[in-house]
């Protein structure tokens, strides 16, 4: 597995490569109650695909991989409906991250020959906004995160391979790059709860430690706080309404996860046995969220008194 999405509804799509040399079915399952169940998805996917990234909304997502050298790009406009192939991107540039906030409401970010653009689509990628360049101080992007179709968050890095994030607060018309703190090494992940909160999951080089960027101006500036205890190694973040979740590896290197709302501190969530560290998650209620290991996905319920069901 190597990525999970789920809207603001039930519905939730995980993507990966298939182990199996000769698969019969691609690495794309579907949920259409929170991540409760999967199945497999419908459409006419290569088996040998090899996904990178998926974007849900409530009722629509999109998919990003490779078959052999060719791109694949594909949507969905529905949970009953079969995926089929989305339209090329502006400038034949091509998708890298994709983030979704409304039914049919996605921005994804691609490369050019120029540099990063992002373009929104309405109708589930079957057509595409005009492309708008991202500041050149960005050169590679790693995540994109919205929580509506106003504000998003990206991480990724410089040309020199320095951490960096992108924001924009009007849907992609005009990105920003925020201040950082002094003696980051990295910035892996990112999510918004409210209009001004933002959060990214980072690792400091001066430490070398892993922690937590906030902040409280829309992702204008951030401050570094150390990781919470139990969750040594973080590795995503996902925002739902007021609740944060992040995921990682405890200090045994199995998985873990923690909590944190406007009210309450960070506060670790007690697992069921996760083998080995949750790489990422994303969480369509606070209540309900989703994440995967490199071979599973985990359903995480971040309200569940003493026990997180899992």
């Amino acid at each position: 597995m190597v990525g999970v999405s789920c809207g603001t509804g039930e519905l939730c799509a995980g993507v990966g490569a298939p182990f199996d040399p000769n698969p019969t079915s691609p690495a794309l399952t579907m949920s259409t109650d929170g991540g409760a169940t999967w199945h497999q998805a419908k459409g006419s996917v290569a088996a040998t695909t090899r996904f990178q990234n998926v974007a849900c909304s409530q009722q629509s997502c999109l998919a990003i991989g490779t078959e052999g050298l060719k791109l694949v790009f594909i949507s969905l406009a529905g949970p009953n409906v079969a995926w089929s192939s989305a339209s090329q991107l502006p400038q034949s540039a091509v998708p890298k991250i994709a983030a979704c906030a409304q039914t049919k409401w996605c921005i994804v970010i691609g490369e050019t020959p120029s540099g990063l653009i992002s373009s929104t689509t309405t109708t589930a990628g079957r057509t595409w906004g005009s492309p708008v360049s991202l500041p050149s101080g960005i050169a590679h992007v790693l995540s994109l995160s919205c929580s509506s179709a106003q504000l998003c968050i990206g991480t990724g890095i410089t040309e020199n391979g320095l951490p960096q994030i992108v924001t924009t607060s009007d849907g992609g018309a005009t990105w920003g790059l925020p201040t950082l703190p002094s003696g980051l090494a990295s910035v892996l992940s990112g999510s918004c709860r409210s209009k001004t909160q933002c959060f990214v999951v980072a690792r400091n080089a001066s430490a070398p430690s892993p922690g937590i960027l906030t902040s409280d101006d829309a992702g204008a500036t951030f401050a570094f706080t150390p990781a919470p205890s139990d969750l040594t190694t973080p590795n995503a973040v996902s925002c739902a309404s007021t609740t944060c979740v992040y995921v990682g590896a405890s200090s045994t290197s199995k998985g873990a996860a923690a909590s944190q709302t406007q009210k309450n501190p960070v506060n670790v969530i007690s697992t069921s046995y996760v083998p080995t560290a949750l790489l990422g998650v994303s969480c369509s209620l606070p209540t309900r969220c989703v994440g995967f290991t490199t071979s599973s996905l985990v359903a995480i319920s971040p309200l569940v008194p003493q026990s997180g069901k899992q």
